[in-house]
């Protein structure tokens, strides 16, 4: 079930239950650090306030390229509404493999955990883990401070 939807110049966007945001990247699109900031600003939009926690599934299948600047401006967690509790970078084509890796690689992240798969269904699972372990903490670490 889809909650909410948008839309930018390089991306379609979903909001799932749970704050975890589907982007699909649009055809031949070359992200830059404004687009990516467009991206982040549209997401934030559709956060939910009554969770503090986000989770990201990322289709690269018909990127063509992310600037150096936007890599970096997007593994930092600049400007994100909420704690991300992972990204996951998805991709069926071969370059979008490619630009996923070069992402991981180049840029990692410290902020949240990033991971790349093939099926979009364990990506998701994996983000749901992600989100269901850190509302866990959350919840038995206010238990602890009554």
């Amino acid at each position: 079930m889809i909650v909410k939807t948008s839309q930018t110049d390089i991306a379609v966007i979903e909001k799932l239950p749970g704050n975890i945001f589907n982007v699909t990247i649009k055809v031949g699109t070359e992200v830059t650090v404004e687009a990516a900031k467009r991206l982040i600003h549209a997401t934030n939009e559709l956060m939910e306030d009554d969770s503090p926690y986000r989770g990201g599934v990322y289709d690269l299948s018909k990127i063509t390229y992310v600037h150096a600047e936007a890599r970096e401006y997007l593994s930092s967690g600049a400007d994100i509404k909420g704690k991300v509790v992972g990204v996951a970078l998805i991709s069926t084509s071969y370059l979008g493999r490619i630009i996923a890796n070069l992402f991981l690689t180049l840029t990692g992240s410290k902020a949240f955990p990033i991971q790349y798969f093939e099926s979009p269904m364990r990506a998701e699972h994996w983000i749901r883990t992600k989100l269901r372990e850190a509302n866990n903490k959350a919840n038995n670490d206010s238990k602890r401070v009554a």
